[in-house]
């Protein structure tokens, strides 16, 4: 790192390009956790406040117009402000656990406050996914979008960039400073007991409310939360075979093609482990076999 201008300057440019080619838009959000993680809170701010200004004042001097201009800072707010703080979380904890666990309260919070502040959040998400109403497109693709543009689309969006945002940020750290810790931390990731039965119960109330309302998408949040501690069990786990490859490819190959029903399948199994602990079994069992 070469001090708040460099990062500054990574945050400015990833956002700028993040505006035309959305991946770039990711490299800003984990310049701001790598700065907050590395140099402190106060540097992380420093870093977010001015790339908010900067290209808001950059979108005001193009486009001439004051409340697009705003209307732009305010999204990127959304996003950048919850990578500080989490990022501040994770400095002051060392722990990704609690970091997650952070993720997924304030995911549940915004979840809950739209619902209370938007009379059809349904409407909301299929003008926010697609920019214009599905009444515009034909009633047989109408209705296969409709399937996608949800409120519980936007918030799995929104929670796996944001988580993939910090990772990335702290991964980057790790390079830089103490290779191969971040692997270490993501293979030892247990999110809890408690936050293990508050997902139960939130996934029990959205099933019994036929998956309708701010039940179904506050239990998003916490399955993709689970999904990682899923992904970490499997990554562990397929690291004491012969065969980690192969097994990472069928897992991720799963993810792209049946997406909804791995992702089921990979929250429970992450939050069985906070019980089960499948990791401590499989290394237990590698252990005595090795042994005899």
């Amino acid at each position: 790192m070469q001090g708040r201008s460099g990062a500054l300057v990574v945050a400015i440019a990833s956002t700028t390009l993040g505006l035309f080619i959305t991946p770039f838009m990711l490299l800003g959000g984990a310049a701001v956790t790598l700065v907050t993680l590395r140099q402190g809170v106060a540097e992380g701010g420093w870093i977010v406040l001015g790339t908010l200004l900067a290209v808001g004042s950059a979108a005001y001097f193009s486009i001439g117009e004051a409340a697009a201009a705003l209307r732009l800072v305010e999204v990127l707010a959304a996003g950048y402000v919850p990578l500080w703080l989490l990022g501040a979380l994770w400095r002051s904890t060392a722990s990704l656990s609690l970091t997650l666990n952070g993720l997924a309260i304030l995911t549940a919070v915004a979840v809950a406050v739209l619902f209370a502040v938007i009379d059809d959040p349904q409407q909301w998400a299929r003008t926010t996914l697609f920019g214009v109403s599905l009444d515009e497109f034909e009633p047989q693709l109408r209705q296969q979008l409709e399937f996608y543009a949800r409120v519980e689309t936007i918030v799995l969006l929104s929670y796996f960039s944001l988580a993939g945002q910090l990772m990335l940020g702290r991964w980057w750290q790790a390079i830089l400073y103490n290779p191969g810790g971040f692997k270490q931390e993501f293979y030892r990731l247990r999110l809890g007991r408690t936050l293990a039965l508050a997902a139960a119960v939130i996934w029990a109330g959205a099933l019994a409310s036929g998956g309708q309302g701010v039940l179904s998408g506050i239990g998003v949040a916490f399955l993709a939360t689970f999904v990682l501690q899923g992904l970490a069990v499997v990554h562990t786990v397929t690291a004491l075979t012969d065969k980690q490859s192969a097994w990472l490819f069928g897992v991720y190959g799963l993810l792209l093609f049946l997406t909804l029903p791995a992702m089921v399948i990979l929250a429970l199994v992450g939050a069985a482990d906070n019980w089960y602990d499948f990791r401590a079994r499989m290394q237990a069992k590698r252990g005595s076999g090795g042994a005899t």
